[in-house]
């Protein structure tokens, strides 16, 4: 018997992606979600037990979002379910969730792509660095020719250096994105070089538009702070409501608090200033997350332009590295007989 209470196993990202934009198109033909998610059950063989395991949660009386972080999708994406549903625009916000993570997952296989083939070169290089420094260089010193210039000592050490600070910079990355995320984390890591601009928009983009969705339906900011409860503890949304909260208890208002979180971009206190009506403002709101969503997109492509270059120049330095190691002891003995 299958013990449907125990947490199913991560569903690869392109699985997620396809299943909320499975359920998004058929939800908007007029299917039921137990309906939608039984199709996907019969017709899709490798989400055949997530989609049953999530069927069986529904019926029990759980959320979507509820039952898809315990079906095992990743818990951002669980967040913005738990979001749409709270919207009641559930088809069209899973659709679009869907188109973006489709344009991720594009922009990462070609990061991926452009950077296969020189990280495949910096690891292969290093390889060959690393046996001519413990292999030959002995043999070497057994024939007697084991001078070691600075030249040679100084460009292995600064190869190892970048490789090593660039892993502990892309490991401290990992590690702070997976955090629980809190105004002051999220505020540091849109500061990061490179990346920063990239998680700015990143932000921007998803809090505007669920900002933007609440709003179209006619949500108050009371209403608002207390969707706080149906998001896990530490997720981007989750502290975006705390904040909102904690000031909404000290007596501010709608403007102030919107204007004064690390959540929303500078623009947002001009369209607040120009006084338009609820459903003008979630219109304004959508149109400028649309526009950090093709910033975002436009800072990727420049992202993945710029990483294979460095790579490259990585390789480079590597076959320097290997040069010195190999001939400068040579040349330096050369310059002994002479």
């Amino acid at each position: 018997m299958v013990n449907w209470g125990k947490r199913g196993k991560r569903i690869k990202y392109q699985q997620e992606t396809f299943f909320i934009m499975q359920v998004g198109k058929m939800l908007r033909h007029g299917l039921t979600l137990p309906l939608a998610i039984d199709y996907i059950a019969r017709t899709q063989p490798e989400l055949k037990q997530a989609a049953r395991r999530l069927g069986h949660l529904l019926a029990a009386g759980q959320s979507l979002a509820a039952g898809m972080k315990r079906t095992g999708f990743s818990a951002p994406l669980c967040d913005q379910v738990a979001m749409a549903q709270a919207n009641g625009q559930l088809s069209t916000f899973l659709i679009r969730l869907g188109q973006f993570q489709q344009g991720q997952h594009k922009r990462v296989q070609k990061l991926q792509r452009a950077c296969l083939y020189p990280v495949f070169l910096l690891g292969f290089v290093g390889i060959i660095l690393i046996v001519v420094r413990l292999v030959i260089r002995p043999q070497f010193a057994a024939l007697g020719l084991s001078g070691e210039t600075d030249y040679s000592r100084w460009l292995t050490t600064i190869f190892a250096l970048v490789v090593l600070s660039t892993a502990f910079i892309g490991w401290l990355f990992y590690r702070r994105w997976h955090a629980p995320m809190n105004g002051p984390r999220v505020q540091a890591l849109m500061r990061w070089p490179v990346v920063g601009k990239i998680y700015r928009s990143h932000v921007y983009h998803t809090l505007l538009y669920d900002l933007s969705m609440l709003l179209g339906n006619g949500w108050t900011m009371k209403e608002i702070v207390t969707l706080q409860q149906s998001f896990g503890v530490g997720s981007l949304v989750a502290a975006m409501l705390h904040d909102m909260e904690s000031q909404f208890a000290e007596g501010a208002g709608f403007d102030e608090i919107v204007t004064g979180l690390v959540y929303f971009p500078p623009e947002v206190s001009g369209l607040l200033a120009q006084g338009s009506g609820t459903e003008e403002l979630a219109q304004e709101l959508q149109v400028l997350a649309d526009a950090y969503y093709e910033a975002m997109l436009q800072q990727i492509d420049r992202l993945i332009t710029r990483v294979q270059p460095i790579c490259f120049l990585l390789v480079g330095l590597a076959v320097l590295c290997i040069y010195g190691e190999l001939l400068m002891p040579i040349y330096g003995q050369m310059d002994i007989i002479q």
